[in-house]
């Protein structure tokens, strides 16, 4: 009997012991959580359901000991330099809700903070997803210099995921120099499925081979904002922002070592956050395959059809040159129609004159640089393009010259676009003003 109360007494102390320890490794262990914040001019409203979203995961992190980061997404991604760490585990239950809801309420504050914000115009997600990573080596420093020990890593990209610039280039055949058979600025993000996915791995196959991708082994990912957008960039239909990105997004996280099971794309959609004098970010065309050349990137004369910069306009004008020329090889039926749109400075009637001439001067550049002058079919459209594929530049009947320079430009539009709406008032516009049946 003696024997038995012993063994007893003993397996009691061990389970007491084991339960201590136990105890003690989740009182010790803690979360490291890294936000990547893309606060630029065509950029998602921090609002609504992303609120909360973001405000369950800091509460969260906060609950299990947790060690916070900030980092801006723009042309040169950086920490924002401030650091969150909290120690809840000595607090009663009500004290602990209430320095949680305090600890919360801090971190929201940054992140709704419309002073921090780029300051480099551009955008470079997958760097931002770069410099993530790096600071979890750094909250690895804090853990252990707290005698804690990290158990759970996460990121929170708070972004649209529509990069211009980097490894990951949406503007640019390029990905880090290394060629592919499609690319970003050929590729048709409106296709099947199964045409984006053999396209994503192609993508993440490249950075992976440029060494451009982090490793994030052991850290889940949310992403929330993706494809959400505000003007400039136009609105994303929703195949394009629900299977085109998120397949992209998915698999390059995928290849950096992310498991599936750990990476939460979220699919309800904001709206676009107001203009606060965020840099500017060049907008990314995926609805159609069509090139708009801006009046910055030409720089044309009042009234004329002359550059005011020519060097400037040609090295431009060759990267386009570049782009439809790879876009048309071994497409022998294809043209390229080149038209130019101008803004509605007043009530006057408008002629396709001036916008025809541009067009024409862009054209002859784009010959310059070998794109076929067969393939290409020049006409202006003065200010008559319906909306919403130009811009309303007078509203209340007043001029606002911000619109109207988006609406000066020269757009490159290939004849097999898939949006055939879009096409068909192109066309129908053109025969209107040339009196064509």
């Amino acid at each position: 009997m003696k024997k038995r109360q012993l063994f007893v007494w003993f397996a009691v102390i061990v389970l007491v012991i084991m339960f201590g320890i136990v105890i003690n490794y989740y009182n010790k262990s803690a979360e490291a959580l890294v936000i990547i914040l893309g606060r630029r001019a065509n950029a998602n409203a921090f609002g609504g359901a992303y609120y909360r979203e973001v405000n369950a995961h800091i509460k969260e992190a906060y609950s299990r000991n947790g060690y916070i980061r900030i980092v801006i997404n723009d042309g040169n991604p950086r920490d924002i330099g401030r650091r969150f760490s909290s120690f809840v585990t000595d607090y009663d239950a009500f004290d602990k809700e209430r320095e949680i809801e305090k600890f919360s309420a801090e971190v929201l504050d940054v992140v709704k903070d419309s002073t921090i914000c780029a300051i480099v115009p551009e955008n470079d997600l997958l760097q931002a997803i770069v410099v993530a990573r790096r600071l979890f080596n750094e909250l690895e420093d804090d853990s252990k210099h707290d005698k804690m020990w990290i158990r759970n890593r996460k990121i929170i990209i708070i972004d649209n995921g529509i990069v211009t610039i980097g490894a990951l280039n949406f503007s640019s055949q390029n990905i880090d120099n290394v060629k592919l058979n499609s690319s970003i600025d050929n590729f048709d993000f409106s296709g099947s499925e199964e045409q984006i996915e053999e396209f994503a791995s192609e993508i993440a196959g490249a950075l992976e081979k440029s060494r451009s991708l982090p490793n994030l082994k052991d850290i889940s990912v949310v992403f929330i904002g993706l494809g959400d957008v505000a003007k400039p960039q136009k609105e994303l239909s929703t195949h394009i922002r629900e299977k085109g990105l998120k397949i992209l997004w998915k698999t390059i996280l995928y290849k950096c070592g992310v498991p599936n099971n750990k990476i939460d794309i979220k699919d309800y959609q904001g709206s676009g956050i107001p203009n606060l004098g965020f840099p500017p970010v060049r907008p990314i065309e995926f609805l159609e395959k069509v090139w708009e050349i801006s009046s910055e990137q030409v720089n044309f004369d009042f009234g004329r059809c002359d550059y005011k910069n020519p060097g400037e306009a040609e090295a431009n004008l060759r990267r386009f040159a570049d782009t439809v020329t790879r876009y048309i090889s071994n497409k022998s039926d294809i043209k390229i129609y080149v038209v130019g749109l101008e803004s509605k400075d007043d009530d006057r009637e408008y002629t396709a004159t001036l916008s025809e001439c541009r067009a024409r001067t862009v054209m002859e550049t784009l010959t310059n640089f070998d794109v076929p002058r067969d393939k290409m079919e020049v006409f202006g459209l003065a200010v008559y393009l319906p909306e919403p594929w130009r811009e309303n530049d007078r509203p209340n009947n007043v001029f606002d010259p911000e619109i109207g320079k988006r609406n000066r430009k020269v757009m490159l539009i290939p004849s097999d676009i898939r949006n055939e709406i879009f096409l068909q008032a192109v066309l129908t516009t053109r025969d209107k003003l040339y009196g064509k049946k």
